[in-house]
């Protein structure tokens, strides 16, 4: 049995000379990305695609920005608690398709190291990051991710 889970995360950005993390990658920037946790859009989306496909609601019935045990939280542990779900309900990734929107931080210097991160992370190969532009002048980040979860009972 298959199951599809689909997600979008927004996040606003400030110019700040910083650093963020995307797909589990730590990347030097000109921008921080405003959020409860810390930032990681990627793995917010893809976390909460996870959840979805399963039936298990989104990442704040997991991880709620009103509780402040939750404050600066890495992105990585939201993951693993998603896979972690994802395994005990006998699921693996068959795939993700991930599309980055962002005007401020250019991704493609970025984009196969943060491959390589999720490919790692979430042992699936079939991983791929798109990087697109508004094109306008926007101080946000949006990412989008729809995953294919495939049963590992064997029938």
């Amino acid at each position: 049995m298959h199951r599809i889970g689909l997600s979008n995360d927004i996040h606003s950005l400030e110019k700040k000379d910083s650093f963020i993390y995307l797909g589990g990658v730590k990347i030097s920037s000109n921008y921080e990305i405003i959020s409860h946790s810390d930032g990681d859009i990627i793995l917010h989306a893809l976390a909460e695609s996870i959840y979805g496909a399963l039936g298990l609601g989104d990442i704040g019935d997991h991880f709620s920005d009103q509780d402040e045990k939750n404050r600066n939280i890495s992105s990585q542990i939201i993951l693993a608690d998603a896979l972690k779900k994802m395994n005990d309900l006998k699921y693996k990734i068959c795939n993700a398709d991930i599309s980055l929107i962002c005007e401020k931080i250019i991704m493609k210097d970025h984009k196969e190291n943060i491959t390589l991160s999720l490919k790692k992370l979430t042992d699936c190969n079939y991983i791929n990051i798109k990087a697109t532009r508004w094109e306008e002048n926007k101080d946000m980040i949006q990412c989008n991710c729809v995953i294919l979860l495939e049963s590992t009972i064997s029938k």
